[in-house]
C-alpha cells in the first residue's frame, strides 16, 4: 500500500496566504467541502485533487 504524501503544515499555510484566505475559508461552500472532507476522512491527496473544484489550492484545502 502506498503511503499518502504530506501536505505543509498549517503554520506553513498560514505564513503563505493571502490576507483573504481566511475570509474565503469562512465562506459556506468552502465550509461544506472541509465537512465533507473530514466526515469521509480523505487524505492530503484526495483533499488536493478536491482542492480545484472548492477554489482553492491543495495546501490550502
Amino acid at each position: 500500500m502506498k503511503k499518502p504524501k504530506q501536505g505543509k503544515s498549517l503554520r506553513a499555510v498560514l505564513e503563505d496566504a493571502k490576507p483573504d484566505f481566511l475570509v474565503r475559508y469562512a465562506e459556506p461552500d468552502i465550509q461544506e467541502w472541509v465537512k465533507k472532507a473530514n466526515n469521509e476522512m480523505w487524505n492530503w491527496e484526495q483533499c488536493a485533487n478536491h482542492a480545484s473544484l472548492a477554489g482553492l489550492t491543495s495546501e490550502q484545502f
